[in-house]
């Protein structure tokens, strides 16, 4: 197998998209476990996107900023893995699944 080849193919970026059928994701696992420069090449683009994303980002105006806090304080959820969900009342989307996370840890 070309390993560069099927690295050049797009396959990694549409499986970390979410975007390949079943039959590439299925074989993309296979062959990630197998291939370190497919490990690598998968890794490298996440971390390219998330930079990207980040970069993209539009920080909100000061003062609607210091409202929106000011108005409804953050709420804290300890996570496993030390994360911490903080989301005012008004930015939660999915509040069951951040207390069925909170509750799994005891």
């Amino acid at each position: 197998m070309n390993v560069k080849n099927y690295i050049l193919s797009g396959v990694i970026e549409s499986y970390v998209l979410g975007l390949s059928t079943e039959t590439e994701q299925q074989e993309f696992e296979i062959l990630y476990k197998q291939y370190p420069q497919i490990a690598q090449a998968k890794l490298d683009f996440e971390l390219s996107l998330e930079t990207l994303l980040m970069k993209s980002t539009i920080a909100p105006l000061i003062t609607k900023r210091k409202e929106t806090l000011s108005s409804n304080p953050p709420v804290k959820y300890h996570l496993n893995y030390k994360r911490i969900c903080t989301a005012t009342k008004n930015q939660i989307t999915n509040i069951n699944s951040c207390n069925q996370k909170r509750n799994s840890i005891g």
